[in-house]
């Protein structure tokens, strides 16, 4: 485990992302995930209870970065 200084590192914009998703078998979870942990901006992925399935912590320089970030 490493603790960074996200300012150091110009990341300045911390963004609380919710998926929700009608899939929920273990093939479409493994593909999500391995996605996901392509993307260096997400810090931190939650399954989730409710309304939303996941909770995903993205940390970006700026505004610009995470409308970025959302196409991709």
């Amino acid at each position: 485990m490493a603790l960074l200084d996200a300012e150091k590192l110009n990341l300045n914009v911390s963004v609380f992302v919710q998926v929700k998703t009608n899939h929920h078998d273990k093939n479409w979870l493994e593909l999500f995930s391995k996605t996901v942990a392509q993307f260096p901006e997400v810090i931190e992925f939650y399954r989730m209870a409710g309304e939303h399935n996941y909770l995903l912590r993205v940390l970006v320089s700026d505004i610009q970065s995470y409308h970025r970030f959302i196409r991709n």
